[in-house]
């Protein structure tokens, strides 16, 4: 060592800056063990938010899986503690009144009352009221939710003077009571908030005031939750026109005018037991269209409520019926009848053994949709429920294997039957790709994709032909070759002809020569 490191060693910077690292050293494993020493971390947000002369009310954000928690209060001279549950709220009960106190919380070992936790960073601090306060109201109650109404009763407290004080209800949608806040006044042990926002909940608090400069004089009641309802309207109507046991299985659905969704549907009830089957739709108030629906398998007819018809076939037809908040609207009365009925075989040019011509057989006026049915795998079809129109009927392959048809077919009048047959056209091809084969150890392999059938990339050609060629001359099918000493130095080509059930062959494709 020479002689300037010597100095520093003695010097009192080299003491002081020992002295530090030592310190630093012993404080990092300090910190680490006492990170280690909690299963569960402090829990965080804590606030107070509601005081009374010996009451404060205490809510924090939970920690998963903690069992439950110890609040520690401070303040007039007191250290006070409390044990509450696992849901993160707490009423600190037993303080002096008009004093500060500063809390926080840690997660409890029930049990043997071991902390499992640290006591939270995140403070929070509030005062008690005057010991001259009056107590709160009791028994504060919801007793009527409405749309924008709350309706409320409570017990007043003793040393309430109804000709000197009032109730006010304070009401917000978090329980600190800082979201959507207002206040609403009332007399005596009873009254409704009103102008609330519908469908949502607050959290709802009572206190006594002075009526001439209302000014609290008495403590504010705990927080009850009130809820209030969405706004809705209802639709009754009747429905007749056919029997009873084909009526028991019609719905009746409410169509919004503004989105065009179903916004409820029920079943048909004979509430009178007179044959006359009715609905009643609850909606929220707005503009709808009533459609009357047989889904059952009864040969009768679906139709939209019209005023001033047995019904009209078409929603656009049908009449607009407008729906208050809590008030019904009678819809017109509807009446159902006999159906006709389109049916007949579709056929599919080509079908093998194991093809189906499943085909998708619709019956529309313009773009609505009055009646459906898929075939079986022969063809077949009965499109059922139809009121006499004339219809556009469109028949198309459930694998979109064929080209769809349009055609006119009139009944002319309730109950009608009429046939059509049709034999389904092939499609083509949209997309061709240059056919490839490539070398792997001693076999050749066909490697460029088949033939897009259709739109999507799944419909590929799926009945394919291939053949191998020798400088020219044939030498075998299939999708690989194996190469052989015949091969060798010699051009070879492969060629595929690409089909799919419901579709025009392809003409040969062939790759580029090879030689091998």
């Amino acid at each position: 060592m020479n002689a300037k490191n010597r100095a520093l060693r003695h010097s009192p910077w080299f003491a002081l800056l020992a002295a530090l690292v030592m310190v630093l050293g012993l404080l990092v494993p300090a910190a680490n063990a006492t990170a280690a020493k909690y299963p569960y971390s402090a829990p965080p947000e804590l606030s107070a938010v509601n005081s009374t002369k010996t009451t404060i009310e205490l809510f924090w954000r939970t920690i998963t899986g903690a069992p439950a928690y110890q609040v520690r209060a401070v303040g007039g001279g007191q250290t006070l503690y409390q044990n509450t549950g696992s849901d993160g709220t707490a009423v600190f009960k037993g303080l002096q009144p008009s004093t500060s106190y500063t809390f926080n919380v840690a997660v409890l070992q029930v049990a043997d009352g071991k902390l499992l936790s640290a006591w939270s960073k995140v403070k929070a601090t509030r005062s008690t009221t005057a010991a001259g306060m009056l107590e709160p109201p009791t028994d504060l109650k919801v007793t009527k939710q409405a749309p924008s109404t709350l309706a409320l009763s409570w017990t007043p407290p003793a040393g309430f003077d109804a000709a000197a004080h009032q109730v006010r209800i304070d009401y917000a949608e978090d329980q600190a009571m800082t979201t959507g806040q207002g206040t609403q006044v009332f007399d005596g042990g009873s009254g409704t908030l009103s102008g609330l926002a519908t469908n949502t909940n607050y959290y709802l608090r009572a206190s006594v005031i002075n009526r001439a400069d209302q000014a609290v004089i008495g403590d504010r009641t705990t927080s009850i939750l009130g809820k209030t309802l969405s706004p809705i309207g209802w639709i009754h109507g009747t429905v007749t026109g056919a029997p009873a046991a084909t009526l028991r299985n019609y719905v009746a659905a409410a169509y919004s005018t503004s989105t065009d969704d179903v916004n409820e549907q029920v079943k048909l009830t004979d509430t009178d037991g007179d044959g006359t089957y009715e609905y009643k739709l609850q909606v929220r108030p707005g503009g709808y269209y009533v459609q009357i629906v047989n889904v059952g398998t009864t040969n009768y007819t679906s139709l939209w409520a019209l005023t001033g018809g047995n019904g009209a076939l078409v929603k656009g037809s049908g009449t607009q019926i407008g729906v208050a908040v809590g008030a019904t609207t009678e819809a017109p009365a509807v009446k159902v009848g006999e159906g006709g009925t389109i049916k007949g075989r579709i056929t599919c040019p080509g079908q093998g053994t194991k093809d189906s011509c499943s085909i998708d057989v619709t019956a529309m006026i313009g773009s609505n949709v009055i009646g459906q049915d898929r075939s079986d795998s022969d063809g077949n079809y009965e499109v059922k429920g139809l009121p006499a129109s004339a219809y556009t009927v469109r028949v198309n392959h459930a694998e979109d294997r064929f080209i769809a048809r349009n055609t006119t077919v009139t009944l002319a009048s309730a109950g009608a039957s009429e046939t059509y047959d049709y034999t389904l056209e092939k499609r083509s091809f949209l997309t061709t790709y240059k056919v490839r084969f490539t070398k792997k150890g001693s076999v050749l392999k066909w490697s460029s994709r088949a033939y897009l059938a259709a739109v999507l990339p799944t419909e590929r050609a799926d009945n394919n032909d291939f053949q191998w060629y020798r400088n020219g001359a044939a030498i075998g099918g299939g999708s690989s070759h194996r190469i052989t000493g015949a091969d060798k130095g010699k051009k070879i080509r492969l060629c595929v002809r690409f089909g799919r059930f419901g579709f025009h062959t392809a003409d040969w494709a062939c790759s580029s020569a090879k030689k091998v």
